[in-house]
This record gives structure tokens, C-alpha cells and sequence, in this order.
């Protein structure tokens, strides 16, 4: 009996093909390349000195022209073709994966617009054990904070919802503000779809409602103990750090079905005015240490 065993093109995740036809192609570099090159030659030894200005121009228009070209036949010399093969990757050698997210200012990045930017990355069809989220809230915000926690409350709603139903697009604000063609049909899908869009609506509600009053209402600040850090004042340009993980991964926090939920950690780092913030760069290297010390 003959085994045959898998080839090594069929374990490949990747294969990088050259495109035919090169051989040709360079006929007609050298030929084109001649052509050039036979055009300055002729402008150089027949300079027109009644008319030297518009000699100099056009001489100066052909040789831009040549040195364009040139510069471009990198990208065609040897044209290569790659044809990717992620369904090879078996599920347990997937990468774990880091999704940060900055914000700083809630005037111009209202709450709301992080909460679904949050909630479309969160629903990213990945192996969620592997997924750990870090929003970067360079202002300190307690309305950030507010909308971030709204947020993974809904998401325990929303991430089964979108990987049963496999919607698009995943920004719930985008998702309910469009009738989507591609979403199924049936009457049970109808009663969850109400549902959840119930849940948004009222998220939607409780984050416009505490931009108005600027403040967070009393009953969702006892929700969590995060809230307790904005007890006092906190200046947006000077401030001790805040790191609050809002859900953990690796099965601790479970969505609605039972299933596990990925990391999401809320980080404000410390800011004094004698020191200089780094504006985003500060920001985004204020989140290594979190996403390297916290247990994912």
C-alpha cells in the first residue's frame, strides 16, 4: 500500500509565484531604455540656440521623463504574485493579538463614537482567548471611562449576536442605523434583533445623558469600582495613572451564552505638567506595560 503525504506546497500558509512574460518585458525595457536614451543624446548635441528656452524646457521635460520611468521599472522587472492560505492555520497557532485604542478628548471624540469603535473590534472574528483589548484615555475622562464600561456590559450581548448571525458590519451604531440585505430572516432572528437593539438604545441613552449633565449618574457610578477613582477632581493635564480591567479573558468573564469574553483594560496614565506626555507616542507606549504585566 502507498501512504502519500501531504506535499510541501499543501502545508504552506503562503506561496509566491513569478508572473510570466518577463522575458519580453525586458526586450522592451532595453528597447524603450534605447529610445531614452537616443532622445537626450540627440537634445544634447543639437542644442536650438535661436529658441535656448524652450530647448532647455523641453530637453528638461524628456529627461524627467526618463528618470520617472526608470525609477518605476523596479516594480515591474520581476513582478511577484502571493496567494495567502489562512484556513492552513490551525486555530491553536493563532497569535495572540493586542488591540489598542486611543482616545483623549471627549469633546472631540464623543463617548459614543469609542464605545462602537470598541464594540466593532471587539466583535473581530478571532479566538477571543487570544484577543486582549487596551483603550488608552489620554484626558482621564470619566465620560470615556462610563462609555468603555457601558460598552462591555452590551458587548456581552452584541459578540454572540454577531458570530450567530454573522452581521456586518459589526459597529452596532452602523449595524441598526442601516436595513443590511445580508442579515437572515425568520421570526426568531427578528425577537433577538429587537432585543439587542433595545439594549444599544438604551447604552446609546445613558452615555448622551451623562455628556449633557457632564457627570456620571450615581446608581451606574456604585455599578463598578473604577467610578471611585474620579471621587475627586481629575485634572486632565495632571493626574496619577488609572489602569481598571473592565473584562478578563481566558474565561473568567462570560458573555450571555456562556461563552468566554476577551480582555478589555481602561488605562489613563500619569500626566504631571513638569513632564513632557509624548502626546500619542507617550500614549500608546503607556500601554506595553499594562498588556505585558496584566494576566490575560
Amino acid at each position: 500500500m502507498t501512504v502519500i503525504s501531504p506535499s510541501l506546497d499543501d502545508e504552506r500558509l503562503f506561496t509566491s509565484r513569478q508572473a510570466g512574460g518577463r522575458f519580453l518585458y525586458k526586450i522592451y525595457f532595453l528597447v524603450f531604455l534605447t529610445g531614452i536614451v537616443s532622445l537626450l543624446y540627440y537634445r544634447v548635441t543639437n542644442i536650438a540656440y535661436d529658441h535656448p528656452v524652450l530647448w532647455f524646457l523641453i530637453t528638461l521635460a524628456e529627461f524627467w521623463f526618463g528618470v520617472t520611468w526608470f525609477l518605476q521599472q523596479g516594480f515591474r522587472w520581476a513582478p511577484t504574485y502571493h496567494v495567502e492560505y489562512p484556513e492552513r492555520l490551525a486555530e491553536s497557532n493563532l497569535p495572540p493579538i493586542d488591540v489598542l485604542v486611543c482616545t483623549a478628548d471627549p469633546d472631540r471624540e464623543p463617548p459614543s463614537i469609542v464605545a462602537n469603535t470598541l464594540l466593532s473590534l471587539m466583535s473581530y472574528d478571532y479566538d477571543v482567548n487570544k484577543l486582549s483589548y487596551y483603550i488608552s484615555d489620554d484626558g482621564g475622562s470619566q465620560l470615556t471611562f462610563h462609555a468603555v464600561y457601558l460598552a462591555s456590559i452590551f458587548a456581552k450581548s452584541w459578540l454572540p449576536f454577531c458570530k450567530k448571525y454573522n452581521v456586518e458590519p459589526r459597529s452596532p451604531k452602523v449595524y441598526f442605523s442601516t436595513s443590511s440585505t445580508s442579515s437572515p430572516s425568520g421570526q426568531s432572528f427578528r425577537q433577538e434583533y429587537d432585543k439587542i437593539k433595545a439594549k444599544f438604545e438604551k447604552m446609546q441613552e445613558r452615555i448622551e445623558k451623562a455628556g449633557q449633565i457632564r457627570n456620571v449618574p450615581i446608581e451606574t457610578r456604585n455599578e463598578h469600582k473604577g467610578f471611585k477613582e474620579w471621587d475627586t477632581k481629575v485634572d486632565p493635564r495632571d493626574h496619577a495613572s488609572i489602569i481598571e480591567v473592565l473584562l478578563r479573558g481566558n474565561g473568567v468573564d462570560k458573555d450571555d451564552e456562556g461563552n468566554p469574553m476577551p480582555s478589555l483594560v481602561y488605562v489613563s496614565r500619569e500626566k504631571r505638567p513638569t513632564s513632557h506626555h509624548r502626546f500619542k507616542a507617550g500614549a500608546l507606549n503607556a500601554l506595553v506595560q499594562p498588556s505585558v504585566g496584566i494576566d490575560k
